[in-house]
């Protein structure tokens, strides 16, 4: 699993604290989280949006966020081979300008 282990280990805490709390009253966390989940139900069926989300968050999972996003990369054969050198050499695409001030062209950036 990615991420990191301090996260993990706070988000495996708070679980064990909420399973704790639930289980107080006797009930096993399932028992005790149905009076929630029935409210829960019941605002989202009165038109409040959060729990209707919540609600579908849950039974579908999150829907994907699409990201457009466009990238444009100068071709190599747009530089010239002293360019490319120099790039290699550990410059980026700055490195292979002259150094006359010359600005980078956009399709580089």
């Amino acid at each position: 699993m990615a991420g990191s282990p301090i996260k993990h280990e706070r988000n495996r805490l708070v679980r064990e604290a909420i399973i704790r709390a639930l289980e107080k009253g006797g009930q096993s966390p399932e028992e005790a989280l149905v009076p929630m989940a029935e409210k829960m139900i019941a605002q989202a069926q009165g038109g409040d949006v959060a729990s209707f989300r919540e609600i579908a968050d849950r039974l579908d999972g999150k829907p994907s966020q699409q990201v457009d996003m466009t990238v444009t990369r100068g071709e190599p054969k747009e530089l010239s081979e002293d360019e490319l050198k120099r790039i290699a050499a550990g410059g980026g695409a700055r490195a292979a300008l002259p150094h006359s001030g010359a600005k980078i062209p956009p399709e580089i950036h």
